[in-house]
């Protein structure tokens, strides 16, 4: 047996009106079974955050219910920094000692806690990482989606290195809204510094 179109659809209609079917749409994203942190893991080309991130002692809070909202930086965005700034941190070979303090608000200014897809932010919003740092997202028209320090929306320098270096990295959002069981991650191009 089969259904004329314009008969199907007008029952497919009339169920999704009375609330019983779901509407002719495409499905929104499901969560994935993975948590954030096994997500980046799978997705590949984030082995130099995840790496931070364990060694800063975040990773366990990243693997709990949340949700949170991870900009994530990738494989390359960590080359675009100066080694002698993840030595500093992270602690080098065995001669360097970490600095855990400074390695762990890293880490975390690039966590914000909730699920914040990129289809709910406004031009020039604020979002409160977990390190109480604040990112500012940027909504260009026509341009790539970015994320920097809300806190100093100028370009200067100085931070965490020795002799300076630029705080306010610009980052745009490469690969927005990867859905994870305990939250989301945008995958941005270069590294956040608080």
């Amino acid at each position: 047996m089969t259904i004329p179109r314009a008969r199907f659809l007008r029952g497919a209609a009339c169920l999704a009106l009375a609330g019983v079917a779901a509407p002719l749409t495409a499905p929104a994203a499901r969560a994935s079974d993975r948590d954030v942190v096994d997500l980046l893991s799978a997705q590949g080309g984030f082995d130099r955050f995840l790496t931070l991130c364990q060694r800063a002692n975040v990773t366990d809070d990243l693997k709990a219910a949340g949700p949170f909202t991870i900009f994530a930086p990738t494989d390359a965005a960590f080359g675009r920094i100066p080694e002698s700034l993840i030595a500093d941190l992270a602690g080098a070979g065995g001669e360097r000692v970490p600095d855990m303090v400074r390695l762990r608000a890293w880490m975390l200014f690039h966590v914000v806690q909730g699920r914040h897809p990129s289809s709910g932010w406004t031009n020039t919003q604020e979002l409160l990482t977990l390190n109480g740092g604040r990112l500012r997202v940027d909504v260009p028209q026509g341009e790539p989606m970015r994320v920097l320090n809300a806190s100093n929306p100028t370009l200067h320098t100085g931070g965490f290195g020795a002799g300076g270096l630029a705080t306010n990295r610009i980052a745009a959002i490469r690969s927005p809204d990867l859905v994870a069981s305990n939250g989301m991650v945008h995958a941005i191009d270069n590294v956040l510094l608080p």
